[in-house]
């Protein structure tokens, strides 16, 4: 998804807070630790609510000291635009790892 927007958290000095969107998709919150600093209009791969990662991780929408954040970030990924990136990080079994699935249950790379 493409950064539109990257600030510090209101609430936490060791969070940062995105804003992501990609065609066809509404604008996605998502609060990040400080592991991966990402700018605007940088690409990241990100797991969106009811996707299952790799480790059985299920996403689920979470407050961050005070703030909802509706998936995660993954991070950057050297890959072709529009690259399914299931294979990658998603559990074959898991639900939302597949391209073009509704926007709740997709982990996509778009830029």
């Amino acid at each position: 998804m493409l950064v539109k927007s990257a600030e510090k958290h209101p609430n936490a000095d060791s969070l940062r807070m995105y804003h992501m969107e990609a065609p066809g998709y509404e604008t996605i919150q998502i609060i990040a630790n400080l592991d991966n600093i990402y700018q605007v209009g940088d690409v990241v791969a990100v797991a969106l609510t009811d996707t299952i990662l790799k480790d059985g991780t299920k996403i689920k929408p979470s407050k961050l000291r005070g703030i909802i954040s509706f998936g995660m970030a993954l991070g950057t990924f050297s890959a072709p635009i529009a690259t399914d990136l299931s294979a990658h990080y998603c559990s074959p079994e898991g639900v939302g790892c597949v391209r073009n699935a509704p926007p709740n249950l997709s982990l996509y790379k778009i830029n």
